[in-house]
């Protein structure tokens, strides 16, 4: 009896319990209320809040009370990435019921402990002038919250490089990273002439006057920078010197150089012109007098009105030369009898004559006389034959230069050549005058 007595007690016990558990699940979770908070309620940007070490305590319609560990509880209306003071909501589900409480939480920027740059690409020569070029590094930040993160934006010092530059330094949130550079001060690099092809010219006679019009100038810099120059800012001077180029002095003189004044610097290019000799292109000759020679003489003109030359030039300009103008050139060979013109020109322009009309008479010889006498000069009784040989004659001609003849030329007579004891003087003829020489017996 006892038995089925405490059988029956165990019974109604445990449907009690099982009436008191079921009568628990349907009371809804009413409010939650965060008893002691996280340790910290800082969050580092880019991280989740960490809720280890809180406690919440949610309560039921029934008015029980249930303490919860903080990590049970979800989080909404919560940004990582937005730095400073957020409200943000906590939830704890049962089923399809929620309660709901909001906590303060502050985002904070994790501190950077470093960057880095990678300078694989990096442009690190430099005109004065220039900006850094932030696109040839990339930079990254290194955070204490073990994150790191290429950046977009960062201080740059100095950011327009000088000549003096030669560390870059680059800045975020405190850290700091050097990046040597080479800067080179600015100067001109080149200088393009441009010429007006209506405008300019090219092509000139020596001692003619220097175009510079059409003629402009673009200079380039180390930097890639141009500056243009009109025909006034330029400078055109002869080369080796620093003579302005007014105009060719000679045919040789045909390279112009063209200064450009810059703020860095003067530069300089070359033109190239096509020089031509000043020369005669037109001769018209005026003759004044008969020219008369005697073969042999030497051409020659004695006075200035026994000619007149019209010369044009190439250069557009002309002159009249008298007989004895410097400029009136004629070769001074002797005449011939064939002659009838002799040419004459201008200055070494041999290549453009005029020629004058002359007479030639032929050279008769004037006189003679013995420059040596012959070899053998002394004779003996029984020797009764001349011998000339050795015998040079001098002849002086109506017109040329005098010659000699000797024995053996043509014309030339001794005589007598058969000797007798009284002959001591033989007589020579040549050209039909005479002279003598004396012998010894």
């Amino acid at each position: 009896m006892k038995n089925k007595v405490l059988i029956v007690g165990i019974w109604m016990l445990c449907f009690a319990c099982a009436l008191f558990l079921a009568a628990c699940g349907t009371s809804a979770p009413v409010t939650l209320v965060v008893v002691n908070g996280p340790k910290t309620l800082t969050v580092l940007q880019g991280s989740q809040p960490d809720y280890t070490d809180g406690v919440a305590e949610v309560t039921y319609e029934d008015g029980s009370v249930k303490e919860i560990s903080m990590t049970e509880l979800a989080t909404e209306d919560f940004d990582p990435e937005k730095t400073g003071k957020q409200t943000v909501t906590l939830v704890y589900a049962e089923g399809d019921n929620r309660v709901t409480t909001t906590i303060d939480l502050t985002v904070a920027a994790p501190k950077v402990t470093k960057i880095e740059a990678n300078t694989e690409n990096l442009i690190s020569e430099y005109v004065e002038g220039q900006t850094f070029r932030k696109d040839s590094i990339v930079v990254t930040a290194y955070f204490n919250n073990g994150k790191e993160s290429v950046l977009s934006e960062y201080e740059i010092a100095p950011k327009v490089l000088t000549a003096s530059t030669e560390i870059v330094k680059i800045t975020y949130r405190g850290a700091k990273v050097e990046i040597p550079v080479i800067v080179e001060k600015k100067q001109p690099k080149t200088l393009t002439l441009f010429l007006d092809s209506e405008v300019v010219q090219t092509e000139y006679v020596e001692n003619t006057p220097f175009k510079q019009e059409g003629i402009t100038g673009k200079v380039t810099f180390n930097d890639d920078t141009e500056q243009s120059f009109t025909t006034e800012e330029l400078r055109f001077l002869h080369q080796g010197n620093e003579t302005a180029y007014d105009f060719p002095m000679n045919a040789e003189d045909n390279v112009v150089r063209v200064i450009a004044h810059t703020d860095w610097g003067d530069i300089e290019a070359t033109l190239s012109l096509d020089i031509k000799e000043r020369r005669p292109i037109l001769l018209k000759l005026t003759q004044n007098v008969d020219f008369s020679f005697t073969v042999g003489d030497l051409f020659s003109i004695e006075n200035a009105e026994d000619v007149s030359l019209y010369v044009k030039y190439n250069d557009g300009t002309d002159r009249t030369l008298d007989g004895l103008d410097l400029s009136l050139s004629y070769s001074d060979d002797p005449v011939t009898l064939e002659d009838k013109t002799w040419r004459i020109w201008v200055d070494d322009f041999d290549d453009l004559t005029e020629s004058v009309s002359i007479e030639v008479k032929p050279s008769v010889v004037q006189s003679i006389s013995v420059s040596q006498r012959p070899d053998k000069k002394s004779y003996g009784a029984q020797e009764t034959e001349l011998d000339p040989t050795g015998l040079i004659v001098d002849v002086i001609w109506t017109g040329g230069p005098p010659t000699q003849v000797t024995w053996e030329d043509e014309g030339v007579v001794c005589t007598p050549m058969t000797l007798t004891a009284e002959t001591d003087t033989i007589t020579v003829t040549y050209g039909g005058q005479s002279t003598t020489f004396e012998i010894y017996r």
